[in-house]
C-alpha cells in the first residue's frame, strides 16, 4: 500500500539540518553586467551547486545542461526502493503504468506536473531527478525542506520567471536573447501560463537565474521567496 508515503502529509522530508527559511539560490560561475550568470563549462569543483534544500551542499553542474538523461533510472530506483510495482505507483503518479515503463526506460520524457508528483510522493527535491550531475544513489541527500502545504503541479512558474525577470530589469527580449530562442512568444506564452515548459527549459532557467529547479517548479515555495539582488551581488 502506498498511502503511508503518498502526498498528504503535513510535512516532507523530515529532519533537515538547515533550521532556517530555505533560500531557493545558488552560487554557479561569474555574472555579467546584467547580473545573470553566464554560461560556462561543466568543470568540477570550480562551477557548482550551493544548495540549502538539501543534504549535500555542493555537487558540479553544468550551466548549461540538456534534456535530462537520468530521469528513468532515479524514477525506476526510488519506486523499487519502496518495494511497489509500476501497476501501484502509476495511478499515484497521474499517469498509465505503460506511460510509467516508458518514462524509467527513457523512452518518453515526464511533463513538469509529473516531476513534481514524484518529488512530492518520494520526498526528495525536483533538483534531484532533473540534474544529471547528481548520481542516481543520492537520493536519501536530497530531502526538500519543510512545508506547511503541498500541491502536486505547478501553476506559478509564470509567475516565478515573470518576477526573476523583472527583478533583473530584463524585457522579455533580452531573455529570448540570453536562451538563443527565436521568438519571444514563447516567453510571452509561458509567462502567461499558456505554454508548459520543457524540463530543459525549466534547468537553462534555473541556471539562468541562478535559483533552484524546486523555486520554479513547486507552488508551495512563493514567487518572492528570491529577493531582488542587492547592488552590489556579483
Amino acid at each position: 500500500m502506498l498511502f503511508w508515503f503518498i502526498a498528504g502529509h503535513a510535512t516532507i522530508g523530515g529532519n533537515h539540518e538547515n533550521k532556517n527559511e530555505p533560500v531557493h539560490r545558488f552560487s554557479l560561475g561569474s555574472r555579467g553586467a546584467d547580473g545573470l550568470r553566464s554560461r560556462a563549462p561543466c568543470i568540477a569543483g570550480r562551477n557548482s551547486i550551493a544548495h540549502p534544500c538539501s543534504l549535500v551542499k555542493r555537487l558540479p553542474v553544468c550551466a548549461w545542461e540538456p534534456m535530462p538523461h537520468l530521469f528513468g533510472a532515479k524514477l525506476r530506483a526510488l519506486r523499487t526502493r519502496r518495494g511497489i510495482s509500476q501497476m501501484e505507483l502509476a495511478p499515484h503518479l497521474g499517469i498509465s503504468r505503460p506511460h510509467l515503463n516508458n518514462l524509467e526506460a527513457a523512452r518518453k520524457h515526464a511533463t513538469p506536473d509529473v516531476i513534481v508528483r514524484v518529488a512530492v510522493t518520494f520526498q526528495v527535491t525536483t533538483d534531484y531527478l532533473l540534474r544529471d550531475t547528481i548520481p542516481v544513489e543520492a537520493m536519501r541527500h536530497y530531502l526538500p525542506p519543510p512545508a506547511q502545504s503541498l500541491t502536486l503541479t505547478s501553476r506559478q512558474f509564470g509567475a516565478k520567471l515573470r518576477h526573476l525577470r523583472t527583478i533583473r530589469g530584463m524585457t522579455q527580449l533580452d531573455l529570448v536573447q540570453r536562451l538563443g530562442l527565436r521568438s519571444q512568444a514563447h516567453i510571452s506564452m509561458l509567462e502567461a501560463d499558456h505554454s508548459e515548459p520543457s524540463l530543459a527549459m525549466v534547468l537553462n532557467l534555473a541556471d539562468v537565474f541562478g535559483v533552484t529547479t524546486d523555486y520554479l517548479l513547486r507552488d508551495e515555495i512563493p514567487p518572492d521567496a528570491v529577493p531582488e539582488p542587492p547592488a552590489n551581488d556579483h
